[in-house]
């Protein structure tokens, strides 16, 4: 272990917060989804939480309740190979594990990065049920006014998937990519400085702004190419669900085989575009007519993104998440 590791370690031990996040992503403590969602519902036992990024014997090292989470692929992660030591998601060194595979065991729940930008913390049955009404209704989306054809927003390409996707594309029109990979645009970079500077003026986070912006910037753009870091059944990230909520027309990869729906109870799989490598022209052909013919557009458009079982799902899992912490 590094000198450096060690020190920001100790440093969250030495803390006086009840939850302490072990082997997490950077992030400031107002920022973050869990300190927000302990702290609505009155959860103020001592809890050591862990990640994925760093040493797993941290895990026996730290006395106390814990609980792991992982929102990353953690089968044969070809961007992390370190992270694949956690592919059992702790279950038997942790009193609740977290994640988004599909594990049958009592200290596991099921718990996919998606909710965490997706639902707000402190969201109640009703404030899900109007958000997700509110997506569903083809008016809303429809009349957000569309000034790009397509957006990707992408550090990284390492299986190859999102620049085939990129290249089919720019067959019909030119996609703005908004991220580190393929870059040509500065748009979204400049509106995260103005973010950051306003931070920096008023000395205060704001929880929605953090987590709306992506979502504004994509709400431009007709389609929005989604797909995730690599494809495994239950693996499914903020991506698909940013999309929709920003009133774009996914083009998503990911999820396993396509015969296992993604978030079965949850998304409705007519709602979005599916890339299929060696299935390019049928993807181009849909995108074409879409991009081209306002009626096919609004027709599809028209199709509810989300299942009637949404918010019934949904607010399962927050309950049952809250019902673990409190009975940890």
């Amino acid at each position: 272990m590094t000198l450096s590791y060690l020190l920001e370690q100790y440093k969250i031990f030495r803390s006086k917060d009840s939850l302490k996040l072990y082997n997490f992503f950077s992030i400031d403590k107002e920022l973050n989804w869990f300190y927000y969602f302990m702290q609505h519902r009155n959860i103020n036992k001592p809890i050591n939480m862990f990640s994925v990024l760093g040493y797993r014997k941290l895990i026996k090292l730290i006395r106390g309740k814990k609980v792991f989470f992982s929102g990353e692929f953690l089968h044969n992660n070809n961007i992390a190979p370190q992270i694949n030591a956690y592919a059992d998601h702790c279950v038997e060194e942790v009193d609740l594990s977290m994640g988004y595979d599909y594990i049958n065991h009592p200290n596991y729940l099921r718990f996919p990065l998606w909710i965490l930008f997706f639902i707000r913390p402190d969201a109640t049955f009703e404030d899900i049920k109007k958000k997700i009404d509110l997506i569903n209704n083809p008016n809303y989306r429809i009349k957000i006014q569309k000034t790009g054809f397509a957006c990707m927003i992408a550090s990284h390409d390492t299986n190859g998937i999102r620049r085939k996707i990129v290249e089919q594309l720019n067959k019909i029109e030119t996609v703005t990519c908004a991220g580190k990979f393929l870059n040509n645009t500065q748009e979204l970079s400049e509106a995260e400085k103005h973010i950051q500077k306003h931070y920096e003026k008023a000395g205060e986070f704001s929880f929605d702004t953090f987590y709306t912006l992506k979502k504004e910037y994509l709400k431009k753009f007709k389609f929005n190419i989604c797909a995730e870091n690599a494809s495994g059944k239950g693996y499914v990230t903020e991506k698909l669900f940013d999309a929709i909520e920003s009133a774009c027309i996914p083009i998503y990869w990911g999820g396993g085989d396509k015969k296992d729906f993604v978030e079965p109870e949850i998304i409705n799989p007519k709602a979005f575009l599916y890339y299929e490598e060696g299935k390019e022209d049928k993807l181009i052909e849909q995108v074409k007519k879409l991009n081209s013919d306002k009626k096919e557009y609004e027709s599809f458009m028209s199709i509810p993104p989300f299942k009637e079982t949404a918010p019934e799902a949904i607010w399962a899992m927050l309950q049952e998440f809250e019902n673990r912490l409190k009975n940890l």
